[in-house]
């Protein structure tokens, strides 16, 4: 069977990030060609279209029965596929075609493909499709196959994936039926090397009595998870993150390694991904580091540089506001530290909003907090003040509290705001 394939091309593992598909971290001078194809628009899909092969449907009986329609190479009938080589294959009708259980029920949908074509044809033809790939990303390619067994030998289906090379070529061999056809899961991880990808299937039986079917393909992206790899906790470090390459603007982050006794530190940069998972410690220290949705910190969360982006981030542990900006995107944008903070400055800008929520302690230990451009700074909990540092803001700067507002130190003004 397949293993994963982690085809790397020299010069260009630190310099891409997994779904940056129209630009570069920096210019890969030893390679013009790819540059150039990462910047070109794309004419092929991005993943899969018609993997449960629904389009265009059945018309008429092809002469082999209701329920059938017969592709004979070299065809491109069949909806965002090529029926290439010699020979046919044929797309079945779940339920309706009259050959008995063993034919009954697809996987999903309610078409399946049948790569064994017709008895009366002993070639059989390749099913192909091309997607778009970013090089040095990590895709999963998943599909279900089975089988009619009506006579053996068992059929075998081929699965090749390529790029600028051969990215996976596998031999299966489906289950035979039991009172219907019994689908199996087969899935690949593979890391693509060319901006396109092709995926291509065929039945390689030497005879055709087995039928062999295919249904319900798909391929997708891999999260991105900490796999430690580097030997430190750099967020920085490709070698740190599965595939050996940086998360990217698409990217669903995971952190979630061993016992999670560590601080993961982003130190540099401008860094911004889809969402982040985390059960370790994170310290924004340097750079900046955006998430676009709901993102859940299980450990704590350590801000002196720029934080934010235009998802809403929920952190358990305890928030240290050190100096760092808490910065939304286009008004939209929000942390809720459910752990409680430790407020020592900083700020808020671009419309984020931040909130201490009922049952959770903000201390203001010290350096005042200044919002800006539409943010929100709320208490609904308990906002402890140790100094006379305060909160100020422009004129769209929103101040919210509905919570408990304790003074502990400094002077006796109980006012944190000015």
């Amino acid at each position: 069977m397949f293993s994963n394939l982690f085809t790397h091309i020299p010069g260009l593992r630190r310099m891409l990030s997994r779904r940056d598909r129209r630009r570069l971290r920096a210019t890969p001078a030893n390679h013009p060609k790819l540059r150039m194809e990462l910047l070109e628009d794309r004419s092929v899909p991005a993943g899969i279209l018609n993997g449960s092969f629904e389009l265009p449907g059945i018309s008429g009986t092809s002469g082999f029965g209701p329920g059938r329609q017969q592709y004979s190479a070299p065809s491109m009938a069949l909806t965002n596929w090529t029926v290439a080589g010699s020979g046919d294959i044929f797309l079945h009708k779940s339920p309706g075609f009259d050959a008995g259980p063993p034919f009954n029920d697809s996987q999903d949908g309610n078409f399946y493909l049948d790569l064994s074509g017709s008895y009366q044809n002993s070639a059989h033809a390749t099913v192909f499709q091309d997607f778009a790939t970013t090089p040095l990303a990590t895709y999963e390619l998943s599909f279900y196959i089975g089988a009619s067994n009506q006579t053996p030998p068992a059929a075998i289906i081929n699965v090749q994936l390529t790029g600028a090379t051969t990215l996976l070529d596998t031999t299966l061999t489906p289950l035979a039926p039991l009172t219907n056809i019994n689908w199996s899961l087969q899935t690949f991880s593979f890391v693509a090397d060319s901006a396109t990808t092709r995926l291509s299937c065929r039945d390689i039986s030497a005879s055709d009595e087995n039928a062999s079917f295919v249904d319900n393909v798909s391929v997708t992206e891999a999260p991105v998870s900490w796999d430690g790899g580097g030997g430190d906790f750099n967020w920085n470090n490709v070698l740190n993150w599965s595939g050996d390459v940086l998360p990217g603007a698409s990217d669903d982050v995971t952190i979630d390694f061993g016992a999670n006794d560590f601080t993961v530190t982003h130190s540099g940069g401008t860094d911004a991904i889809q969402s982040l998972a985390s059960r370790a410690n994170l310290n924004v220290s340097g750079g900046a580091l955006s998430v676009a949705a709901d993102s859940h910190l299980f450990g704590a969360l350590t801000v002196s540089a720029a934080f934010g982006g235009s998802g809403n981030t929920t952190v358990a542990g305890l928030f240290t506001w050190s100096g760092g900006t808490l910065r939304g995107v286009n008004g939209a944008g929000s942390l809720t530290a459910d752990g409680g903070t430790e407020i020592q400055g900083g700020g808020l800008g671009d419309g984020f909003d931040y909130l201490n929520p009922a049952g959770a302690t903000a201390t203001s230990r010290g350096g005042s907090i200044y919002v800006s451009d539409g943010s929100v700074f709320e208490n609904a909990g308990t906002l402890e003040l140790w100094t006379d540092a305060g909160m100020s803001g422009g004129p769209q700067a929103q101040f919210l509290n509905t919570g408990t507002q304790r003074k502990t130190g400094g002077s006796t003004a109980p006012d944190l705001f000015y």
